[in-house]
């Protein structure tokens, strides 16, 4: 798949994202089920910050600097590739400083972070549509990646978080 069908679904995963944000209202956008878990708000800051600050600035790494370009991916890592999407597992991890997304300034703050990304992506998507001589950047679960894979990455990350969002909205409907 090029990058062109990857900024496609990606966008189409995105405005999903970005629409439902009108079902929520400030309160249901903070709720958490516990302390343990985090609320609609910050699974939204983790997508799109995380993006921002992670994925794209791995996209850039392979595209500034041609290391590692015979380095491979783990086999978990092929399977992620092959398959085109994380395994439905929930990863849980404890709440930490550097690991818990923090909770969204608003609804409409999140919407025009939202917003912002889908512009870098078509950017980015442009740029390394024309970048041919990319390095591999290594990702601590998969392997080397190139800046096609990373990109390619993000709309599945965005798919692989849907499990989460949806067990929330059960919750917060249950607790409406």
């Amino acid at each position: 798949m090029n990058i062109t069908a990857h900024l496609h679904q990606f966008e189409s995963i995105a405005n999903d994202w970005m629409m439902a944000l009108d079902t929520y209202d400030e309160r249901k956008f903070n709720r958490a089920p516990d302390q343990e878990s985090w609320s609609i708000g910050q699974v939204y800051y983790h997508l799109v910050h995380g993006t921002q600050n992670f994925h794209l600035r791995m996209v850039r790494q392979c595209m500034d600097n041609p290391d590692h370009a015979h380095e491979k991916k783990t086999f978990p890592g092929k399977i992620v590739f092959f398959t085109g999407r994380f395994p439905p597992i929930r990863i849980k991890v404890p709440p930490s400083d550097m690991y818990t997304p923090k909770q969204p300034e608003s609804i409409a703050a999140m919407r025009r972070d939202l917003n912002t990304l889908i512009g870098t992506m078509r950017t980015v998507a442009s740029e390394l549509s024309q970048k041919r001589n990319q390095g591999k950047a290594q990702h601590p679960r998969f392997g080397y990646l190139s800046g096609d894979e990373w990109f390619a990455m993000i709309q599945m990350h965005f798919r692989h978080h849907l499990y989460q969002k949806n067990r929330l909205d059960n919750f917060l409907k249950k607790g409406a």
